[in-house]
């Protein structure tokens, strides 16, 4: 896995197209857009400038996967129970790491104003 990510890290940088990568990392052409969206989501994650943001940008894109592989019943939601559970796993580590104590970003996590760069969803309620 390292290997893949030194891969697809050089593949972002130079401008790789799908079949070059697809030949240098031994994947069939249709996992290449895969592995570019989780490799492109990885770094938004880890280049977030607070823990707070890294996390939220994790919950992000997990509920985003799970809208998109359909929320259909009761095994797909704890599905999605357990990826927000590592987000979380993650954040405490990140914590840890950096000595920081969970409070520091309580009132971040709880902004509504500042959720995310993206749209409200359809019938959500208006920002701003």
């Amino acid at each position: 896995m390292p290997g893949q990510v030194d891969t697809l890290e050089q593949a972002e940088r130079e401008g790789w197209d799908d079949g070059r990568l697809a030949g240098a990392l031994d994947q069939a052409g249709e996992e290449i857009s895969l592995l570019r969206r989780s490799y492109r989501e990885a770094v938004e994650i880890v280049d977030a400038p607070t823990p707070a943001e890294s996390f939220r940008r994790g919950v992000r894109f997990s509920i985003q996967e799970a809208v998109e592989e359909g929320l259909e019943d009761q095994e797909a939601i704890e599905r999605l129970v357990g990826q927000v559970c590592s987000r979380a796993a993650d954040l405490g580590y990140l914590l840890e790491v950096t000595d920081e104590p969970l409070w520091l970003y309580s009132d971040e996590l709880c902004q509504e104003d500042a959720l995310s760069p993206y749209p409200p969803l359809p019938g959500g309620p208006a920002t701003g």
